[in-house]
């Protein structure tokens, strides 16, 4: 196991608290209220290890939780690109096989979508979107592709990187079908989950991610990087894609109605009030242990 470096010369702490995102701690407009922004940075001012596991990605995430302070590594896309929160320093990078990602795009050539393509180098992430419309065909080789900065590169050349996430956005039930049909062909090869944009609710989002990752694999890689046992950690989720980890760590904590209506129990449920729930119950649960430790 790795010793984090940030806890040389400090008290041990037992515990970690992990939180995803959205409709787990932001309120409903997916920011993070100023009240919870209090609370975390009280908590960690007193000594207590937060972190989070979401499927948003790292600019996202850390535009939203960049005034918590967080001391320790979090997980982003699901899990797929664990970081160190002060430095942007990349922990762990859970790449999509090259074979799969070019049967991927030839499976993609039938259908006029934009792909997202997420990759990690030299600690810096970059976005690339390949366009599937005006009779470009993946089987030809695409011969270019964009980043978000409007940065022109060879398509080859990005296929020699770690490709981390494929993301695909769009509404309705023929998107569900897309997705389905994604499943039925590639779920051996890849993890792929269907969810909600976190601000607009009607949008859809299909996420491809290495066949290797999920939530609870990162919160594993965390766990030994700060050689704190998965016993010792709390986690706190909402949806099928947290169910991994809640049912990993120690103790985990379902919010809202949506893993109890689909019939799965977890140690605790709490309500979602725009995560003072979940401040509440680390606060509590710190308190009651912070003595043992």
């Amino acid at each position: 196991m790795i010793n984090f470096p940030m806890l040389e010369g400090l008290p041990i702490r037992k515990f970690l608290y992990i939180v995803d995102l959205d409709d787990t701690l932001l309120n409903r407009s997916a920011c993070l209220s100023e009240n919870i922004l209090k609370g975390i940075s009280n908590l960690i001012e007193q000594g207590a290890l937060i972190t989070y596991i979401t499927g948003r990605n790292w600019t996202s995430s850390y535009e939203i939780m960049n005034k918590t302070n967080i001391q320790c590594p979090v997980g982003v896309l699901n899990g797929a690109l664990i970081i160190d929160f002060n430095s942007g320093k990349h922990l762990k990078c859970f790449s999509i096989d090259k074979e799969i990602i070019e049967s991927i795009f030839l499976f993609m050539s039938e259908f006029k979508v934009k792909l997202i393509i997420t990759v990690a180098i030299n600690n810096k992430v970059k976005r690339y979107a390949v366009n599937n419309n005006n009779n470009i065909k993946f089987k030809n080789n695409i011969e270019f592709v964009v980043d978000e900065e409007c940065e022109c590169v060879v398509f080859r050349e990005m296929l020699n990187n770690n490709i981390i996430s494929i993301s695909i956005e769009g509404y309705g039930d023929n998107f569900k079908e897309l997705y389905q049909a994604l499943k039925d062909k590639f779920y051996k090869y890849v993890n792929i989950n269907l969810y909600n944009d976190p601000i607009d609710k009607r949008r859809l989002i299909i996420n491809l991610l290495s066949a290797d990752i999920s939530k609870g694999v990162a919160a594993e890689f965390i766990s030994q990087y700060l050689n704190i046992s998965c016993e010792n950690m709390v986690a706190f989720g909402d949806s099928i894609i947290d169910l991994e980890l809640l049912e990993k760590v120690g103790k985990g904590i379902s919010i809202g109605n949506t893993l109890p209506q689909l019939g799965f129990n977890t140690y605790e449920n709490l309500v979602y009030d725009e995560g003072i729930s979940v401040i509440k119950y680390i606060e509590e649960h710190y308190k009651r242990n912070e003595e043992k430790i």
